[in-house]
This record gives structure tokens, sequence and C-alpha cells, in this order.
């Protein structure tokens, strides 16, 4: 699979509810383009679907750190479930 597919992968089995292999090919595409904070994103909703709300937290404020305003409505949905998960 060439890199810029696993994040592609990771989100279609998420969005399938198959965490697990979410979470494999999650952890591939943040290795391989770790600036990107929307690949940070989908893997803090994938941490937070694992249960693993400090994962989530720590990927999900990672991705707004390097981009406050990576997506209009990512963004917006990982700052809510950041409160969400630390509420």
């Amino acid at each position: 699979i060439p890199d810029g597919d696993y994040d592609a992968l990771a989100w279609a089995n998420y969005r399938a509810g198959d965490f697990g292999a979410a979470r494999a090919a999650a952890d591939i595409a943040v290795s391989t383009n770790p600036g990107d904070a929307r690949l940070w994103y989908h893997s803090g909703a994938i941490w937070a679907a694992l249960g693993d709300s400090g994962m989530a937290v720590a990927d999900l404020e990672h991705a707004l750190e390097l981009s406050p305003r990576f997506d209009p409505i990512a963004a917006t949905d990982a700052e809510r479930l950041v409160g969400e998960l630390q509420g």
C-alpha cells in the first residue's frame, strides 16, 4: 500500500467499526507523515473508539498543536472530543 493510503485505510476501518485494523493502519500513517494534523486527528478518534482516553487526548491535542484549523469540521470535532474525554 502506498504511504498516503494508510490513512484512508485507517479511516475506512474506523468507519466500519474495525478499530483494531484502523489502529494498525493509523500507526503506519502517522509514522510516515508525522506533520499531518489530519492523521493525528484520525489516530486520536481511533484511540477514543478503542477506549484509550489518554492516547486519544494526546493525539488530538497534537493535531491541534500542529494546525489548530487543519480542517474546518475535523478541527472542531477534535476540540469537542478532547472536551468530552477530559470532562
